[in-house]
């Protein structure tokens, strides 16, 4: 991944159940960005939910956001790296 690209993937949620979220950066630093079924390109611009500095995140079926369908991550590169 490049500085400063997004790479996007999606997941399909069919329970209501806690949804975890995790990357894992072998160089450099990531950020992660999910959006719902409302925001299907999520960025540091604009997400649901998001996690900097870390690399889990858990979304609970409480959640007011939370729904069942696609969830869409958005993963950022700051530095030369690669994130799984």
């Amino acid at each position: 991944m490049e500085h400063g690209q997004y790479v996007h993937f999606k997941l399909c949620v069919k329970e209501a159940t806690q949804v975890h979220f995790a990357i894992k950066s072998h160089q450099g630093r990531a950020e992660m960005y999910i959006g719902n079924h409302e925001n299907p390109f999520p960025s540091k611009e604009k997400y649901t939910w998001s996690k900097v500095g870390h690399d889990k995140l858990t979304v609970f079926h409480l959640d007011r956001s939370f729904n069942l369908g696609y969830y869409y991550i958005g993963v950022y590169g700051q530095g030369q790296g690669q994130v799984r």
